[in-house]
């Protein structure tokens, strides 16, 4: 009786139910949690540098009721061992009562001189129990403010680059040294502030099951039952080893662990076992299975990639021919002509790492006699890979691929897509910043986008940057948009509108993908998710063609964000919940970009035999959210996705920033197509 007693004064005490779904009930909370707030920097750059901290900062805030919970258990686990009583006694000394607010402990004789510490203990319990009721606010302001650190990087992209570029005009001596290496730095850095953000948002994903997991816990520590030791989330120090099991007399246990031989035993003769992690690969083991399409849509595609790829290398951008011929590969994994193509215009490219790759691939597997001079070639451009550094692209390289960006800008803009427009325009004016039309481009595809904030960031930086007589008639036009902007003109979206493009959006990346031009729908998918970020169905979108490009990354955190946020009652996710629970098991199991080619472990069978989602690549849409979803299951066909992720598409708050420039400038670092190595 008094055990039951305190089972329920402690969900008294937490004050909430963290149900396996992984939600919380936040009754009686007024506003939503506030984070981390940001530093006070003197320079754009130091802000734009600290910007992937920044990121960290928000998951390590989100966790923390988590981790101070999974501390709290191993503290409660090692106070009733010590001392030293039985179970059902430690869990009558903990029956809880509430005067005035004060926690008040059951005296019992024997052990009067720990009331203190106890009470202390369930003070600090009922703390914890607020934190983790908590958690879902925190992971949704968390989400939001990381969306915003990366849409805050076009911005401080080009205020540092200016403010570096003052520095450097002036600078003497050693100083001129270490503002060409900040300069080095602003470039690489939306490519960091990518990374980051889709790792932040994967984690975030996360937590609701783990709040409810350290919940469990807890309650197991007070009543004296093993649990299963988690890590803390934040800072990733096991509190105890990964595979051991705390016992009901606070020490752990290791878990047993098939041998390689296959028996029961440990590996080990008796001690500990910690599995190994997976290993990752950098290019499909050969023969692994793939996708499969139909072999009509792969060649059709395949010869498309090839004009693609020529077109490119023919315009000296050989790092989007290298791209092109990457996507073909990985269609085509037989044909080790795309793999040496792939190699060789890597090694073009001064993309180093890449070339190796696939010129290794191609001299370990293909034809001595059909390719010899292939082979003779690649040989070469190897030895000279390992013998000599790297060598840095130049301005010429990065002008060859803004051209290639301007021409996809300009079909984009013809499909009314003028979100993607101005991405790629973007990114095309960071590549070549001696070319300030490309900033007026940015800036008309932005207000054409109907996002007037980015249009006008970049008209005014035009208007300082623009040659007075070769942009003459830009800056007139730039002129013409400054004014409608201050009289309040500028396009906003009408009642319908947003759902109506982004269902356009929608359609047009589903004709991407029967066409199997993965990169392409993944963008648009990401368009349309940014317009509707409530309508989590695009989540799983983006994830099911990510997995189908095999882009691992990517498609598990769009998975863990659709399975986050999708209800599960809903009759239109219930395929969907199994398909991504079911890939994000074998994730988990295996690794990235393991989970791709190999098979899953038995705990993903069993995971997936309990109705965790049998491990399929196919799936279908359906809306979810509050949003009017897209056309369900119309024209999906061998869909599959790729191209630059944005964060953007974590934002579930109507009130963050919209922005088609900043949200397309979420793919910002990718400068082009996503790489398929995921080493």
């Amino acid at each position: 009786m008094r055990r039951t007693l305190l089972t329920a004064s402690v969900v008294l005490l937490f004050g909430c139910d963290l149900s396996a779904s992984g939600s919380a009930s936040t009754s009686g909370t007024t506003a939503p949690p506030e984070g981390p707030a940001a530093p006070e920097y003197e320079r754009a750059f130091d802000q734009f540098a600290d910007v992937p901290n920044q990121m960290t900062a928000q998951v390590v805030w989100a966790a923390e009721p988590i981790d101070d919970a999974v501390r709290l258990a191993d503290e409660v686990a090692a106070l009733r061992a010590k001392l030293d009583i039985d179970p059902a006694d430690f869990s009558a000394l903990c029956t809880v009562a509430f005067s005035d607010g004060a926690i008040e402990v059951g005296a019992v004789t024997e052990v009067e001189e720990v009331k203190t510490e106890l009470e202390a203990t369930l003070a600090q319990i009922k703390e914890v129990g607020v934190g983790l009721q908590r958690v879902p606010s925190r992971v949704k302001t968390a989400n939001k403010a990381v969306g915003k650190l990366a849409m805050s990087s076009p911005k401080l992209l080009l205020e540092s680059t200016k403010e570096l570029s003052r520095e450097f005009a002036v600078a003497v001596g050693d100083s001129g040294v270490q503002i060409q290496a900040d300069i080095d730095t602003a470039k690489a850095l939306p490519e960091t502030v990518k990374a980051e953000a889709v790792k932040a948002q994967s984690v975030l994903a996360t937590l609701p099951d783990k709040a409810t997991q350290a919940t469990s816990n807890l309650m197991a520590a007070i009543k004296g039952e093993s649990y299963e030791a988690m890590e803390t989330t934040a800072s990733g120090e096991a509190a105890v080893e990964a595979d051991a099991e705390l016992a009901a007399d606070g020490t752990a246990v290791a878990a047993a662990a098939p041998s390689e031989s296959g028996g029961g035993e440990p590996a080990s003769g008796g001690g500990e076992t910690t599995p190994a992690a997976p290993t990752a690969v950098a290019l499909p083991p050969k023969g692994a299975a793939t996708p499969s399409f139909p072999p009509q849509a792969v060649a059709a595609r395949v010869a498309k990639l090839q004009q693609l790829g020529n077109a490119a290398a023919a315009r000296g951008d050989w790092l989007s021919a290298a791209d092109a011929f990457e996507e073909a590969y990985v269609l085509a994994p037989d044909d080790l002509t795309l793999a040496f193509k792939t190699g060789d215009a890597a090694a073009k490219a001064k993309d180093c790492t890449r070339a190796q790759l696939y010129l290794e691939r191609f001299t370990q597997f293909g034809d001595q006699t059909m390719f010899a001079p292939e082979i003779a070639a690649s040989t070469k451009t190897l030895g000279e890979l390992k013998t000599f550094e790297c060598p840095a692209r130049t301005p010429e390289d990065e002008a060859a691929r803004a051209a290639t960006l301007v021409l996809e800008a300009e079909i984009l803009g013809k499909e009314d897509d003028w979100g993607g427009a101005a991405a790629n325009y973007a990114m095309a004016y960071q590549l070549d910043p001696e070319d300030a039309k490309l900033a007026f481009e940015v800036a008309v595809a932005s207000w054409n986008s109907r996002e007037c904030g980015d249009a006008s960031t970049y008209f005014s930086h035009f208007a300082s940057v623009a040659d007075p007589r070769a942009h003459r008639s830009q800056l007139r036009e730039t002129k013409r948009y400054q004014e409608e902007a201050e009289m309040g003109m500028c396009p906003t979206w009408g009642p319908g509108e947003k759902e109506t493009h982004a269902r356009d959006l929608y359609t047009q990346a589903q004709s991407r993908e029967l066409e199997l031009d993965f990169q392409a729908a993944i963008s648009k998918y990401e368009r349309a998710y940014y317009l509707l970020p409530t309508n989590h169905a695009l989540a799983f979108r983006i994830g099911d063609s990510a997995w189908k490009a095999q882009l691992c990354e990517q498609a598990a955190a769009n998975f863990r964000t659709f399975v986050t946020n999708a209800d599960p009652a809903d009759p239109r996710h219930s395929t969907d919940i199994q398909t991504a629970k079911g890939i994000l098991a074998k994730v988990d199991s295996l690794g990235c970009p393991n989970a791709l080619y190999g098979e899953a472990t038995a705990a993903t069978a069993t995971a997936a035999d309990e109705g965790d989602g049998a491990v399929e690549a196919g799936g279908g849409a359906g809306g979810a959210g509050d949003e009017q979803p897209p056309p369900s299951g119309e024209g999906a066909g061998a869909s599959a996705g790729g191209g630059t992720s944005t964060v953007a598409c974590s934002v579930t708050d109507d009130s963050a920033p919209a922005g088609a420039l900043t949200f397309g400038l979420l793919m910002l670092a990718g400068l082009g197509r996503a790489r398929r190595r995921e080493a």
